[in-house]
C-alpha cells in the first residue's frame, strides 16, 4: 500500500486532521525506520499530540460524513 494521505484523530479535541502527502514528505517518511516515528515528527508542523491522537495512513481517502 501507498501512503498518500494520513488521518489523524485528536480525541482531546475532538478533530479530524487529514494530510495528503506530498512527494518530499514521502521522501522523508522513508528515511524514518518506524512510521510512527515520522508521524511523531509533524506534531508541531500540525499542531498536534501522538499520546492524544489515533492515526491511518491510506491510499485512497473515501469519506463520509453524515451530519
Amino acid at each position: 500500500m501507498k501512503k498518500n494521505y494520513l488521518v489523524i484523530l485528536n480525541y482531546a479535541c475532538s478533530e479530524v486532521i487529514t494530510i495528503k502527502l506530498n512527494r518530499e514528505q514521502k521522501a522523508k517518511a522513508r528515511t524514518f525506520v518506524n512510521f510512527e516515528d515520522y508521524v511523531a515528527s509533524l506534531e508541531n508542523s500540525y499542531h498536534f499530540q501522538l499520546k492524544t491522537c489515533y492515526w491511518m495512513v491510506a491510499e485512497n481517502l473515501h469519506e463520509r460524513t453524515y451530519l
